[in-house]
């Protein structure tokens, strides 16, 4: 079971027993993916693409957006997300970052 709190054009998106949580902000014509995060428990289990299904349900009109580094991109191309790189985020500027997006269904 998924649920959201919405405040003003921003979501928090979490599942039943918090195993995993998205924040996201929504701007027509796109959706940024703020922060996408897995409990230890349940990493591998499918719960994130999950996840990424329920928002797409929610905004399937939106194009979805995220950051992301090395640690990450492997998940965003899987689901397809098309990436390039980004500049270095100054809170880590020796991790190698990308930009992701994702088509509107």
């Amino acid at each position: 079971v998924w649920f959201a709190r919405v405040i003003s054009r921003e979501e928090a998106f979490c599942r039943e027993g918090f195993t995993a949580c998205a924040a996201i902000v929504s701007a027509s014509p796109s959706t940024t993916i703020e922060y996408i995060a897995t409990s230890p428990t349940h990493q591998r289990t499918g719960t994130a693409r999950a996840l990424i299904a329920e928002i797409r349900r929610r905004h399937p009109r939106a194009v979805l957006r995220a950051s992301t580094d090395d640690d990450a991109i492997g998940f965003y191309r899987a689901l397809g997300f098309l990436d390039h790189p980004a500049p270095r985020d100054p809170r880590w500027p020796e991790r190698r970052r990308y930009d992701c997006v994702l088509d509107a269904l």
